[in-house]
């Protein structure tokens, strides 16, 4: 509105004065006049993305556990599972208003509330006017964020457990033992731990036991390997 007021001042007083200007001159005001109004644009649009955001970041705090209410333009039903021939669990007359708690994984369906029922709503029975669509958009992004936080979280994690895990190899093993075993690689005086890290558990173990001590042989059925121990300690294998 102030940009406004402004430019309508500017050529109310050039209207009025321009007779009193020579050619020259007002090629100059022309061209400060195209510089004022270029730079005003570019503010304005530099505000309308400001209040856009702003309008967004309201929409997203203004959230009450996501939820929305919307108006019924017809006959309703919310049911048990996101589908629209699944088991009715309540019939909404037409005009009611439902409390929309979540969005569906499903396209078409949201998860509502009417009375003490709860379940999903197709929005065929709702209109998804413009501030209802602000909110879904709000509501999306909060979850979409929420999981990729879930997701760096959980990717955090086992990164720890596999920095610590590698720290306590190298510490019992040695880096050099354990770049073999990471590199699943076998080789004879292995412990039956060392075959594990570097191949996996086995398909199927059969076991011996005599006055000898243990004889063991693992079987990997994918590779058609086969490992032979004796008291714990790696003998042959067999590929």
């Amino acid at each position: 509105m102030k940009v406004r007021l402004i430019l309508i001042l500017l050529f109310s007083n050039i209207g009025i004065y321009a007779q009193n200007y020579s050619k020259p001159e007002l090629q100059e005001i022309q061209k400060e006049l195209k510089y004022k109004i270029e730079t005003m644009t570019d503010s304005l649009k530099k505000i309308e993305t400001i209040l856009s955001k702003i309008k967004k970041d309201s929409i997203i705090e203004t959230i009450n556990e996501d939820e929305f209410i919307v108006e019924m333009i017809k006959e309703a039903k919310i049911r048990d599972e996101p589908n629209t021939y699944d088991v009715i669990l309540k019939n909404i007359p037409k005009g009611e208003k439902v409390k929309i708690i979540g969005i569906s994984e499903k396209k078409g369906f949201y998860q509502a509330c009417y009375e003490n029922e709860c379940g999903y709503l197709s929005d065929i029975y709702f209109n998804k006017n413009l501030e209802f669509q602000d909110w879904s958009k709000a509501v999306t992004i909060k979850l979409e964020n929420e999981k990729k936080l879930e997701e760096e979280a959980k990717y955090q994690k086992r990164l720890k457990a596999y920095k610590k895990e590698q720290d306590e190899l190298i510490n019992k093993y040695g880096r050099s033992t354990y770049d073999k075993l990471k590199a699943g690689k076998i080789w004879i005086g292995m412990t039956k731990e060392q075959c594990k890290i570097s191949i996996g558990e086995p398909s199927k173990v059969n076991r011996d036991v005599g006055s000898w001590g243990t004889h063991e042989q693992w079987i990997y059925s994918n590779s058609d390997l086969y490992l032979y121990f004796e008291n714990g300690k790696l003998t042959s294998f067999q590929d």
